[in-house]
């Protein structure tokens, strides 16, 4: 616990010399859900959009994900990239501390930043754009820990990308493609219903979608769906595993060849 309180430190210090970083973001927020609530209006008044939720309920929460979840993609990719320019990646990952949990804590700052962007999403869209939730205590508890869950997933991800970082000493094609692919079929700006039926087929291997719509029932509905989240806990165990192999492998091949001092 005390060295991940380091890692928040150290990182909050860097974030705190950008002095006016954070309202440069929530302008950036409030901006975005300007554009999404006229866009929204236009579309509907036009009588192109036909749906119990309207649709910058709908965009509001896909966008959420985009913003906040799966933009993060690339994140830990990214950190190594800087370590190894830096040429300071072997020395962390010869600490004491296990180079995945190293990974783990360095992403830790960002993350409840981003937690913290979340929540001012959320209240803009209540305060000036007349967002109707309809959540109670408890499911406000279920929304943080499907937000939790979904950050977990994505992370471990992230770590399979940054695996392939460690070995092509660049910014890896997985996490791209995934981006890609979870922007398109992940139900965040239209239903994947409407896509052809190859493309959602895959949404069976990511549950991306299962997601999106537990938080929308979330938030709107007050329904908390079992199923979808113990569906979704069962692919981030899988991803997990999987991303712990292939970093502990990357790792072992980069320093047989001695490449991780090398940019």
């Amino acid at each position: 616990m005390n060295k991940a309180l380091l890692f928040i430190k150290k990182d909050f210090w860097e974030e705190s010399s950008y002095k006016f970083s954070f309202f440069i973001k929530i302008f950036k927020i409030f901006f975005v859900l300007s554009v999404i609530f006229y866009f929204s209006n236009f579309i509907e008044k036009k009588g192109y959009y036909h749906n119990k939720t309207s649709l910058f309920q709908y965009l509001f929460i896909g966008h959420l994900f985009y913003q906040f979840l799966i933009s993060n993609l690339k994140k830990s990719s990214s950190k190594i990239i800087m370590e190894q320019y830096k040429g300071t990646l072997e020395l962390l990952f010869n600490s004491s501390i296990h180079p995945y949990v190293l990974m783990f804590y360095s992403n830790l700052y960002n993350s409840i930043f981003d937690y913290l962007l979340i929540n001012v999403y959320i209240v803009l869209g209540i305060s000036f754009f007349n967002l109707p939730l309809n959540i109670t205590i408890l499911g406000f508890i279920q929304f943080n820990l499907s937000l939790l869950l979904v950050y977990l997933y994505l992370f471990s991800w992230g770590i399979i990308g940054a695996s392939i970082t460690l070995i092509i000493k660049r910014s890896d094609p997985l996490t791209s493609a995934l981006m890609y692919y979870f922007t398109i079929a992940g139900s965040l700006y239209f239903p994947s219903n409407v896509l052809p039926k190859w493309i959602s087929f895959f949404n069976i291997f990511f549950p991306i979608s299962k997601a999106v719509n537990l938080i929308r029932n979330i938030l709107y509905k007050n329904l908390f769906s079992l199923n979808d989240f113990l569906i979704i806990l069962v692919h981030f165990l899988m991803i997990l595993v999987v991303s712990v192999i292939l970093f502990n492998l990357s790792i072992k091949i980069s320093k047989k060849y001695g490449s991780l001092s090398t940019y």
